[in-house]
């Protein structure tokens, strides 16, 4: 069954996602998450990705973190940071079972030009050639990714 992915203007409501994924920027400072991502040594390299426990306020039950680099970067190198860094937390994803996730590319934080780079990287890290293991085939039925909502600006 393939990846279902849709592309919205505003986050869904009620929230679906196991997982909410924000692109940032080097250096790039988030408040709410600035300790977390510092006990962690994330600084949004280019095509980094973390997978973490989401703080006790959010909705849901883990956040991921994917490095675009540097702001003045061109937008093609911003989409392979994007493609690296969400493919690593999409394959860290089906160890914990992760079947939605909802990627946030609001607020100015990656322009809306990179949803394509993270369709991409969903789709290669969720791939797996199964035609000869039916026990792969099974495994790969219950734990890989089967939504991901992307949120752009308007």
């Amino acid at each position: 069954m393939p990846l279902t992915v849709r592309v919205v203007s505003r986050q869904p409501r009620p929230f679906t996602g196991e997982v909410v994924v924000r692109a940032l920027y080097q250096g790039q400072r988030v408040p709410e998450l600035n300790p977390l991502l510092k006990q962690v040594g994330f600084k949004g390299q280019w095509g980094s990705g973390e997978l973490l426990v989401a703080p006790p306020r959010s909705r849901a039950k883990l956040l991921a973190v994917v490095g675009l680099g540097d702001r003045g970067a061109s937008l093609v190198q911003q989409g392979e940071g994007l493609r690296r860094g969400l493919g690593k937390v999409v394959m860290e994803m089906r160890r914990h079972i992760v079947r939605s996730a909802v990627l946030d590319l609001t607020g100015g934080a990656a322009p809306p030009a990179l949803a394509s780079a993270a369709v991409e990287a969903a789709e290669l890290a969720t791939y797996r050639f199964t035609d000869y293991r039916p026990k792969l085939k099974q495994e790969q039925a219950q734990r890989r990714l089967k939504t991901l909502i992307i949120v752009v600006d308007p």
